[in-house]
């Protein structure tokens, strides 16, 4: 057995700017050697921002080499002083000779801005894994006007039988949204459709950029154990209110076999526990984890914060914890606030590496709230973590080539 090939980076250390053009943040990248040209891998990104003053606001993008992801750019106002909201995103990319992925941020008004507990994952998907039987990948990139009623134009989607019933797949979407309006929610879920319908889970959001301005992206995840019946999936996006020009500008649903790795271990719950008003005293998910091996182990946790009546105050932690005594990634207490209206519900997300021991490990998802409230709650929790150990022996004939940096804590 062999690990999947993959190189992993942390920076844990606050990087700041006050340039109005796009800078690379400091440590967010993986280098150029970690890839083989014409291969394809699986990326994901995902960091805090930081902004000095209150309704400020900050942009990331991800490159490879000098060019943007048109799916990364993530344009957001930060509510309140002294909080922190998310950027998350992921593609699956073919690399290109001599490119590096790297991160970077701008700060809109020339004002300081930071970006924090930055974690960046590449996987190579090709040489142990097969396309449209292990993991399928669809992405849209048609500007689609969107409209009150959840739709299927140009949604991203895919659609493949699974050879055996009884796997979990995880299953990644994302979109991007132009905002026009501050008065406006913007939505977005998956759809599932095959042995059960299911549209969970589900982000809602208005914006907080003063006349619409943010660019906002949004990202799901959830695991799904399916049969061997044909399994559709799509990223579905919508608005509250139509009567201007909001437009969803990509669209992106990625599937992953986690049969296909040695050990993984999972929980979903799509009903909501009220979160505590002290730091992280809430579970929200637990999962337990046996790796055979030593090794690296990938731990992500998505869940929807609903902050019911409350707006911005209603301000919001969330962490991942290991054996119940080291926090992942980082031991920072973070206060979130991604929400701007009592009709927001929005993404809790943490995602991390770290390399375990032989042995049983627990895995914990803690959050709580700046306020508590009765159904002010976490919903649609997910839990997953999995080891970077396959399952079976690379395919005959195809070399498998670790490349792993940054080893976590």
């Amino acid at each position: 057995m062999a690990e999947i090939n993959h190189t992993y980076v942390e920076q844990l250390t606050e990087q700041t700017t006050s340039s109005t053009s796009f800078v690379d943040v400091t440590g967010a990248q993986i280098g150029s050697g970690s890839f083989v040209a014409g291969q394809k891998y699986l990326l994901v990104v995902r960091a805090t921002n930081n902004q000095a003053v209150s309704n400020g606001a900050i942009r990331h993008q991800v490159i490879h080499g000098s060019t943007a992801f048109s799916s990364s750019e993530d344009y957001r106002t930060i509510p309140l002083n002294g909080t922190r909201n998310h950027y998350t995103w992921w593609t699956v990319w073919t690399a290109v000779s001599g490119e590096a992925i790297t991160l970077q941020h701008l700060s809109v008004a020339g004002t300081s801005v930071g970006t924090d507990d930055i974690c960046m994952l590449a996987m190579r998907l090709d040489a142990d894994l097969a396309e449209n039987t292990d993991w399928v990948f669809n992405e849209n990139t048609t500007s689609t006007t969107l409209s009150s009623t959840y739709s299927t134009s140009n949604n991203a989607s895919v659609t493949f039988t699974p050879g055996t019933a009884g796997h979990d797949w995880l299953v990644l979407s994302r979109c991007t949204v132009d905002t026009v309006s501050d008065t406006i929610s913007y939505k977005t879920r998956i759809e599932h459709a095959g042995g059960s319908s299911e549209v969970t889970p589900e982000h809602i959001q208005e914006p907080g950029g003063g006349a619409g301005a943010d660019n906002m992206l949004l990202c799901h995840a959830r695991v799904y154990n399916l049969g061997a019946v044909s399994q559709t999936f799509n990223e579905e996006a919508a608005v509250s209110t139509t009567g201007t020009t909001e437009a969803r500008l990509t669209s992106g649903i990625f599937a992953l076999n986690l049969n296909k790795f040695k050990e993984h271990a999972t929980q979903y719950t799509d009903g909501g526990i009220d979160l505590s008003a002290t730091d992280y005293a809430t579970e929200i998910a637990t999962i337990s984890i046996t790796p055979s091996v030593a090794g690296d182990v990938v731990a992500l946790g998505f869940a929807v914060y609903d902050v019911v009546a409350g707006g911005q105050t209603t301000v919001e932690k969330r962490r991942l914890q290991l054996d119940n005594t080291t926090d992942l990634p980082t031991t920072a207490v973070i206060t979130y606030c991604d929400q701007n209206d009592a009709r927001d519900q929005v993404p809790m997300q943490v995602f991390v590496m770290e390399n375990l021991t032989a042995a049983a490990h627990t895995i914990d998802f803690d959050a709580s709230t700046g306020a508590a409230a009765v159904g002010r709650a976490a919903i649609q929790r997910q839990l997953v973590a999995f080891t970077m150990e396959l399952a079976g022996a690379p395919p005959t004939g195809v070399p498998n080539q670790l490349m792993l940096t940054g080893a976590g804590l």
